[in-house]
């Protein structure tokens, strides 16, 4: 039936331009205005661009569309021939999958972690055929077993202490954690993606020996508090806004600024010199 709908739509109004363009001028206001998409602002007036009009409405009632695909393309931006990307609660691999599609023009190796065991499964089956290393653990700042909550939904499974609104506290998991340190990486400049439900600063500390010897490019992280950003600042990290990728001159001055793109200044200090 909707596909009936569309045709008529199409046959009678879409493939009309004088009919299509009076019924816009009678059914849409006229404005200028600047809008938000993927990170990027666009100055557009709502009938000649009623297309991006209606794509940033929509993003808005979308939170996954609205929150990741800005730091996802960051994230695609940073990636270099040689580079490891680390998945830290890859969920079912939105981040995983997308960037892996980098290997058809460079060897980028992926690792991804994901706690809980139910996600996990379907995480194999995205991943499935890719060149990706796949760990059903948690990560913290010691070998140690802790206690998961699930959550209303897959992307809100956290630790007990970390545990609020959205979990589910008759529900619960023993997970076994490790230091992210403890694992060998097949690459010297690692860039991290970050969704720990507010262990990110007890993860951070566990990848202490691979941030000391340099090998952090760059960290993304999704709930970054300011425990979080001092910690990265204490090692060297510039911080910059995760989706529009504006350097952060003053890090606590929005404390609803969750999403945070932290780029070493190693890395920084290299591209200036390229």
């Amino acid at each position: 039936m909707q596909r009936l709908i569309y045709n008529i739509f199409y046959k009678h109004i879409l493939n009309r331009p004088k009919l299509r363009s009076l019924l816009t001028s009678l059914l849409v206001p006229e404005y200028d205005k600047t809008i938000d998409l993927f990170g990027s602002p666009l100055y557009v007036n709502s009938r000649q661009e009623i297309g991006c009009i209606r794509a940033y409405d929509f993003v808005q009632m979308c939170a996954l569309l609205r929150d990741e695909t800005g730091p996802l393309i960051n994230l695609a931006l940073l990636l270099r021939k040689g580079d490891a990307f680390i998945d830290v609660g890859a969920n079912v691999g939105l981040f995983s999958s997308v960037l892996s599609r980098v290997n058809s023009i460079a060897d980028v190796k992926i690792y991804a972690f994901e706690p809980n065991p139910d996600t996990f499964v379907r995480l194999t089956k995205t991943m499935a055929g890719k060149d990706a290393e796949l760990y059903q653990l948690g990560l913290s700042d010691a070998e140690e077993e802790m206690i998961f909550c699930e959550g209303v939904t897959s992307g809100a499974f956290a630790p007990l202490q970390h545990s609020g609104m959205k979990q589910l506290l008759d529900k619960q998991h023993t997970i076994k954690c490790r230091r992210l340190d403890s694992f060998t990486f097949a690459s010297d400049s690692l860039v991290i993606k970050l969704d720990a439900e507010g262990h990110e600063t007890k993860i951070l500390a566990g990848a202490s020996a691979l941030i000391e010897k340099n090998r952090v490019k760059a960290v993304l992280i999704d709930g970054c508090g300011r425990e979080t950003k001092e910690f990265l600042m204490a090692n060297n990290f510039l911080l910059f806004h995760g989706h529009s990728l504006q350097p952060l001159s003053e890090p606590f001055a929005d404390p609803l600024l969750r999403c945070v793109l932290a780029i070493h200044k190693n890395y920084l200090e290299r591209l200036t010199i390229e």
